[in-house]
């Protein structure tokens, strides 16, 4: 009997021994085995790999937690690269959004340009216009005033200078007709003097 009692206390704290040294715990093996599936299958993928590894701490050569901890590392890896691959994208998106509103700014600022550029030529037109238009009324009122003093000639010269200005002036014309005929007529006085 006290044979058997030894027996019975070597094979205790044999068991003991065995607990402590290592042995797996199934049961803490299957709930975090089970826990690390579920966060897979829900691609929860970092918390796959925490149960994957406290797996292995309980049993490092169980091959269904290294099958685990493979896959979680790999679907992490990809996701991540998805991840990054759709920031990129959205990079990409954004940049392209904003080379097409500085380009869309740089033809306003050109329509904008341009049109100042068109306005102030209109300007300077308008007022080489005006002072063309003074300096043919003045010329004419010149000419006018030669034909009514008399000097026909100056304002027959005067009168063809606004017509080098602007060959359609009716009034210039009119100044030399008259111009040419009274000096016609002074010359034929004279003559008969």
């Amino acid at each position: 009997m006290q044979i058997m009692i030894g027996a019975l206390v070597l094979v205790g704290a044999g068991y003991a021994a065995l607990r402590m040294t290592g042995a797996p715990d199934h049961q803490k093996f299957d709930a975090y085995l089970q826990a690390g599936q579920t966060c897979f299958e829900t691609q929860n993928f970092a918390c796959a790999l925490d149960n994957a590894g406290l797996a292995l701490q309980e049993d490092r050569n169980e091959p269904r937690a290294l099958s685990l901890l493979q896959r979680a590392q790999a679907a992490q890896e990809r996701q991540q690269q998805k991840l990054e691959a759709e920031q990129r994208q959205q990079q990409l998106k954004i940049q392209a959004i904003e080379a097409t509103r500085q380009a869309n700014a740089q033809s306003e600022q050109a329509a904008l340009d341009r049109q100042r550029q068109e306005a102030a030529d209109r300007q300077v037109r308008e007022q080489q216009l005006q002072q063309a238009s003074r300096a043919v009324n003045a010329s004419l009122q010149q000419a006018q005033n030669a034909l009514n003093a008399g000097e026909y000639q100056s304002a027959i010269a005067v009168a063809k200078l606004v017509l080098g200005m602007d060959p359609s002036n009716a009034r210039a014309r009119n100044i030399i007709r008259q111009a040419e005929q009274q000096l016609k007529e002074a010359l034929n006085r004279t003559r008969i003097e």
